[in-house]
């Protein structure tokens, strides 16, 4: 029952406050014995406490600062989209053809790729990215390869769902 409460926004909101007073009457309690007084004068110790608008000012704004410093980055995706988003390229040794592709989701969570790009690697250091589905380097055996965009998409997105399933075990 008491889960129940908590989740509801107003109760939740009522128990917080309630221990919030419960604290500060038990602080109060303890400084009214602590120091010999009764628990009226105690109170009105700390009604007639006076703070400086300048510390005030000065804590509101270390907390801002540290707010703005340590707070948390909400990512649009989950742990597990994230995950499956940094897969997003795979090399074929065999043709040298580097596929680079970006992981999105659809509004029922099953993945799918878009922006699906190919580069060839046999040429020093730098990957070529193809044109019109081949390597645009004359003389380069992947230049007399024309890839199939739809039916590489269509292999790569079975791989992605694959590692999709993986991952959520």
């Amino acid at each position: 029952m008491f889960k129940r409460i908590w989740k509801d926004p107003v109760g939740s909101k009522i128990i917080a406050w309630s221990i919030i007073g419960l604290i500060g009457i038990i602080s109060v309690k303890l400084t009214s014995l602590a120091k010999g007084i009764t628990f009226q004068q105690a109170l009105n110790d700390i009604y007639e406490f006076k703070v400086r608008i300048v510390y005030v000012a000065l804590i509101l704004l270390v907390s801002f600062i540290l707010f703005r410093v340590f707070k948390k980055k909400r990512s649009y995706y989950s742990k597990a989209q994230n995950k499956l988003r940094k897969f997003n390229r795979s090399l074929d040794p065999e043709t040298g053809i580097l596929y680079k592709w970006k992981v999105y989701f659809k509004s029922n969570g099953d993945p799918f790729i878009a922006d699906l790009e190919f580069y060839c690697t046999k040429h020093d250091d730098i990957p070529i990215r193809f044109i019109r589905n081949n390597c645009p380097m004359n003389g380069c055996e992947n230049s007399r390869v024309r890839l199939d965009e739809f039916g590489t998409k269509n292999h790569i997105e079975s791989i992605v769902i694959n590692e999709w399933e993986q991952i959520n075990g």
